[in-house]
C-alpha cells in the first residue's frame, strides 16, 4: 500500500509536462498501479486511519484521485451513506481538477459526476451540486459542449438557481467533443447523445424564462426545434409548445420555425401543438372575449403539460399589448377610461388602482413610452391620466442596445474565425486540398470527398470571416 501511495502522490513528476510526457506517465500509472489493484484496496484507509484521498491533491494528482473516489463508491457497504461521507472530496475535485489529466479517466469522471448529482437530486438537495458544477464549467473551456452542461442546467432548474445558471448559459457553445473510434474505447466517456444536447437547450430556455429573458429563451428553444432529424422527438414537441408561448410574450404572434427544420418535422410539430396554436391565434386577434373563451378551453392542457405559468405570462402580455395599442389612437387618456376597456383576459375585474399599477410597471420596464400625471388639488377631473410619448425610445437606450449588439457580432466573428481555422486542420479538409491539387473533388482510394458546400462557405480561401470587424467598429465610433 505504501508503494501505491508514494506512486500516486508523485504523479505527475512535474506540473508542466508536455502532452507526450503526460501521456507516457499516465499510461504507466494506469497499467501498473491502478488497473491491476482491486477497488477494495484503493478504497482502504491508511494505517493512521486517514483516507488515501486526504494524502492526494485533487489539483495535482487528479488521475489517481478520480479512481480512488470511484473505488470508494464501488466498494461501499449497503446502508452506508458513501456519497454524504465523500461529498467534500467530490467538491474539491470539481473545483480543482486538472483538465489534462481528466482526459485519461473520462468514463470514471463522468460516472462520479452523474452519481453524486443523482444523490443530490434524490435527497431533494439539488442546490448542493450547483456551485461545484458551476466552478468546473467556468474554469474549463465553456464554449465546448460537455456532458456536465446538461446535468448542470437540470440541477439548476430543480434547485431554482436561475442566476447561477445564467453565468454559464450566457457563454455560447460553438464546439462539441470529438467522437471516439473503437480503438479509443478506453478514452470514451465525454461523447454526447442527441437527447442530451436537446435537453441542455430546453432546460436552458426554461432557466432564461425564470429570469424573464424571453429573447434568449426563444433562441434556445429554436436550437431544440432545429436539431437535425427527419422526425420530431418528444423534446422538440415540448420545445415548440413553449416556443409558441414565448413568441406571444415577445411580439404577440407565432414566430416562424427556423428555415432548417424539415417539412416532415414541421408538420409533426404543428399537429401535436394544435391547442397552443389556437391559443396563439386568439391572442393575435386581440378580441378579449374570444381570448377568454380560448383560455377556458386550454386551461387543462396547460396544467397537464406544466405550462400554466408560461400561459399566465401570455395572459398578462395580452393586457399589456392592448394598452400599448392605445398609443396609436390617443395622446392622453384617463386611467379610468383604460379600466373600462376591460383588457383583463383572466376575467377578474381590475380597478383603477390595478390598472395604474400595471401601467407604472410597464413604464419602469421600458415596455411603453408614457408618463403618469396625477390630478392637481381642486381639479375638475380628479383622476390619473396617461401621457403617451410620441418621440419614441430614448436615444441613450438605443445606443446602448446597439453597442451590445456590435460587441456580440464581434464575438461571433472571432468564433467563426477560430472554427474556420480548426476546420482547415481536419482530415476531411486536408483530403479535399489534396484532391483539389489533382484537379477534382474525388480521387478513387484517397479518402472522403469534401462537400461542395465548403466551397460556397469560403473555407478554401478568404471569406467574410476574414474581415476585420474590430476595425469597422472603430471607424463607426470615430464617425
Amino acid at each position: 500500500m505504501e508503494k501505491i501511495v508514494e506512486t500516486f502522490a508523485s504523479y505527475p513528476s512535474e506540473r508542466d509536462l508536455s502532452e507526450d510526457q503526460l501521456r507516457q506517465q499516465s499510461n504507466l500509472i494506469l497499467v501498473n498501479y491502478i488497473y491491476p489493484v482491486p477497488a477494495s484496496q484503493l478504497a482502504k484507509n491508511l494505517s493512521d486511519g486517514r483516507s488515501l484521498l486526504d494524502v492526494l491533491n485533487p489539483e495535482f494528482n487528479t488521475l489517481p484521485y478520480v479512481f480512488v473516489l470511484c473505488a470508494k463508491i464501488d466498494t461501499a457497504q449497503h446502508g452506508t451513506n458513501v456519497f454524504e461521507d465523500n461529498w467534500r472530496y467530490f467538491r474539491s475535485l470539481m473545483e480543482l481538477y486538472d483538465t489534462r489529466q481528466i482526459n485519461y479517466c473520462q468514463k470514471e469522471f463522468r460516472r462520479l459526476v452523474e452519481s453524486f448529482c443523482q444523490y443530490a437530486e434524490g435527497t431533494s438537495r439539488s442546490i448542493i451540486a450547483v456551485k461545484p458544477l458551476k466552478k468546473a464549467l467556468l474554469r474549463t473551456d465553456s464554449s465546448l459542449f460537455s456532458f456536465m452542461h446538461t446535468i448542470f442546467t437540470r440541477i439548476c432548474l430543480k434547485a431554482k438557481c436561475y442566476r447561477d445558471a445564467i453565468q454559464v448559459l450566457d457563454i455560447d457553445i460553438f464546439d462539441s467533443p470529438p467522437s471516439r473510434s473503437a480503438k479509443d474505447a478506453d478514452l470514451r466517456g465525454f461523447e454526447l447523445l442527441s437527447h442530451e444536447v436537446m435537453e441542455y437547450y430546453l432546460y436552458g430556455a426554461q432557466l432564461y424564462m425564470g429570469v424573464k429573458n424571453w429573447r434568449r429563451a426563444q433562441d434556445f428553444l429554436s436550437q431544440v426545434i432545429a436539431f437535425p432529424g427527419n422526425a420530431c422527438s418528444a423534446i422538440q414537441v415540448e420545445a415548440y409548445k413553449k416556443y409558441i408561448l414565448v413568441g406571444l410574450i415577445l411580439d404577440g404572434k407565432i414566430h416562424l420555425l427556423p428555415k432548417c427544420v424539415s417539412p416532415s418535422t414541421a408538420r409533426g410539430l404543428k399537429s401535436l401543438a394544435k391547442p397552443y396554436e389556437a391559443f396563439a391565434t386568439a391572442f393575435k386577434n386581440a378580441d378579449t372575449e374570444n381570448f377568454r373563451q380560448e383560455i377556458t378551453l386550454t386551461r387543462d392542457v396547460f396544467w397537464q403539460e406544466q405550462n400554466t405559468g408560461l400561459a399566465g405570462q401570455c395572459i398578462r402580455a395580452f393586457q399589456h399589448m392592448q394598452i400599448i395599442a392605445l398609443k396609436e389612437t390617443y395622446v392622453t387618456l384617463g386611467v379610468s377610461d383604460i379600466a373600462r376597456q376591460d383588457f383583463n383576459a383572466e376575467g377578474t375585474a381590475g380597478g383603477m388602482g390595478d390598472v395604474e399599477r400595471i401601467i407604472l410597471g410597464m413604464i419602469e420596464r421600458g415596455e411603453i413610452d408614457a408618463s403618469l400625471s396625477q390630478p392637481t388639488p381642486g381639479s375638475a377631473d380628479p383622476q390619473t391620466t396617461v401621457q403617451f410619448d410620441s418621440e419614441g425610445v430614448d436615444e441613450a437606450h438605443s445606443l446602448e442596445a446597439l453597442e451590445q449588439q456590435i460587441k456580440r457580432i464581434v464575438s461571433l466573428n472571432n468564433q467563426v474565425k477560430a472554427m474556420d481555422k480548426k476546420l482547415t486542420l481536419t482530415h476531411e479538409y486536408q483530403t479535399y486540398r489534396a484532391n483539389s491539387a489533382t484537379g477534382g473533388l474525388r480521387v478513387p482510394g484517397k479518402g472522403h470527398p469534401m462537400d461542395v458546400e465548403m466551397l460556397d462557405m469560403g473555407y478554401g480561401g478568404g471569406g467574410w470571416g476574414d474581415d476585420d470587424v474590430d476595425e469597422t467598429v472603430m471607424d463607426y465610433d470615430e464617425v
